[in-house]
């Protein structure tokens, strides 16, 4: 469902389309109705999963570290500093994957400089969700 999603623009609407069809692939993985009222954070833990907008992240962020550490002069690095000569059509722009990825880097209070150090970006890219692992016993005991 997420294939190439490191270079996705995401926009509000595809976010919310991702996250139902992941909040119901979970629930049927776990056995869980709507009704159930079981929390969807509960689920994740106990699946040992990210929720939908921390794994877009943390990949998205990845791939920017990467562009990142490659020298100026590669194709990717040199596609995405370039500017295209012309006017720009009226209206509001379109979300840019750049625009993703500020967003994404001031929510973690990270800095372009820190993309350089591999093993700091790495461990602050992870630290956006949670990883911990709960007894599959627990699910749906804690109700709203």
């Amino acid at each position: 469902m997420l294939h190439a999603s490191e270079t996705w623009p995401i926009a509000v609407v595809d976010s919310a389309r991702l996250v139902t069809a992941d909040n119901a692939m979970v629930r049927w993985i776990c056995k869980k109705k709507i009704t159930d009222h079981a929390r969807m954070s509960d689920m994740h833990r106990i699946l040992g999963i990210k929720d939908l907008e921390s794994t877009l992240r943390t990949g998205r962020l990845r791939w920017y570290g990467h562009l990142e550490r490659q020298p100026n002069d590669m194709w990717p690095n040199a596609v995405r500093q370039m500017d295209v000569a012309g006017r720009a059509s009226r209206g509001r722009p379109r979300k840019r994957w750049s625009d993703c990825v500020s967003a994404d880097m001031s929510l973690l209070r990270l800095k372009q400089e820190d993309a350089q150090d591999r093993v700091k970006w790495r461990t602050a890219i992870r630290q956006s969700g949670s990883d911990e692992r709960v007894q599959p016993s627990r699910l749906g005991t804690q109700r709203r």
